[in-house]
């Protein structure tokens, strides 16, 4: 993520693998996300939705916080494009007619 064309911070949203039905894609959050400051310091957010998710039964919250293990012992950070920006000769990309329509 990025603050004023600055690199802020890496947000990971854990969630099940995507599932694509035609023109709808199935996204199952497993409520916990992780914000990697700039400097590398970690924080947690949304643990209390974990937890309630887990007590009503929706996932293993075993199972993410293992994920979350994984992640933090082999981060996929740095990428090497928090140094990147367009070309400010770039024009601006435009979306073609028909974008925003389900079919």
């Amino acid at each position: 993520m990025f603050r004023g064309g600055v690199f802020d911070q890496w947000y990971v949203n854990f969630e099940r693998e995507s599932v694509r039905r035609g023109p709808i894609f199935d996204i199952v959050d497993e409520k916990l996300d992780l914000v990697v400051d700039a400097d590398g310091t970690a924080h947690l957010k949304d643990e209390d939705e974990l937890a309630a998710a887990a007590r009503a039964g929706h996932l293993d919250e075993t199972d993410v916080r293992r994920e979350l293990e994984r992640v933090l012992a082999n981060p996929p950070w740095p990428t090497g494009w928090e140094a990147w920006r367009p070309d400010p000769a770039w024009a601006a990309p435009e979306l073609p007619p028909g974008w925003d329509v389900v079919g």
